[in-house]
């Protein structure tokens, strides 16, 4: 009666496949890496189990209970064209009486002794204590057969995808080195695009306003500073050079208003460029 009461209200996941139909419960460890395949792999079934419930045992809905799966219609139709002797083809294939109706591999006695010793505080508990519940379970043979299948599974799972891994860090590896080459062209080229940038910009600051109208300010002065020379020169001569001749006195006065005339100039323009700069 413990027993029967722990099974009813143990939690079960319950799956089903997406091609025959065929239900039955699925272990924990079965939800690895890779999809749980039919159990009618051998009568050409290529479904996968899909959780179709979780919960209590005693809750698993009816139409997932001793399912006629399309595999089993199909034998049941063999065994009628057949006859008798086809009675033995129509169970799944290594799958025994105990595992068709609750999906479960057959449950050890020594497990049913075991849980009918324990007490109904020990049953609370174990019920309460699903990591307890798989080690119980892994320590009968045919749990931890099972176990050991899907270890291995995992692990040729894990080595498939450390090789697919190595193969493509090999891979990227060789791209980085490939593309070394063309990355130290294109640094090249972003620096000259840079240096054209800075002499464009600079260009630019030159054609402003204030940068004209200082120029022309800086004109004006140099050419103020040569006239100023050119007279001074006239002063500094000695008395027994004499006085300038006429074609000398024509040449002092030409090129000190041109000078003047060169400072005025620059000083208009410069004058004019200040409302623009504001």
């Amino acid at each position: 009666f413990l027993f029967r009461s722990y099974e009813a209200m143990s939690i079960v996941f319950r799956g089903q496949c997406n091609k025959c139909g065929w239900s039955r419960n699925v272990w924990v460890s079965e939800m690895g890496f890779r999809a749980i395949p039919c159990d009618h792999r051998e009568q050409g079934c290529t479904g996968a189990f899909a959780l179709v419930y979780k919960g209590q045992k005693s809750g698993i809905p009816a139409h997932l209970h001793n399912v006629q799966c399309e595999c089993l219609r199909r034998n049941a139709a063999s065994q009628q064209a057949l006859g008798p002797h086809a009675a033995a083809s129509t169970s799944s294939p290594g799958v025994t009486a105990s595992e068709d109706q609750m999906g479960y591999p057959p449950f050890p006695a020594s497990m049913i002794h075991h849980l009918q010793t324990l007490g109904r505080e020990e049953l609370e508990a174990l019920q309460s204590n699903v990591p307890l519940q798989d080690d119980l379970l892994l320590e009968k043979a045919p749990m931890a057969d099972l176990a050991a299948r899907r270890g291995r599974e995992v692990r040729e799972d894990n080595q498939a995808i450390a090789a697919v891994l190595s193969t493509k860090a090999e891979e990227l590896a060789a791209a980085r080195e490939a593309l070394l080459p063309r990355r130290s062209a294109l640094d090249a080229r972003l620096a000259e695009l840079r240096a054209l940038e800075a002499r464009s910009e600079a260009a630019g600051g030159r054609h402003t306003p204030e940068h004209l109208a200082n120029e022309f300010r800086a004109r004006a002065s140099s050419s103020n500073g040569a006239a100023e020379d050119v007279f001074q020169a006239v002063l500094d001569r000695r008395p027994e050079e004499g006085l300038l001749s006429t074609q000398a006195l024509a040449e002092f006065r030409q090129l000190y208003v041109q000078r003047k005339v060169e400072k005025h100039r620059s000083l208009a323009l410069a004058a004019s460029l200040v409302p623009a700069a504001a």
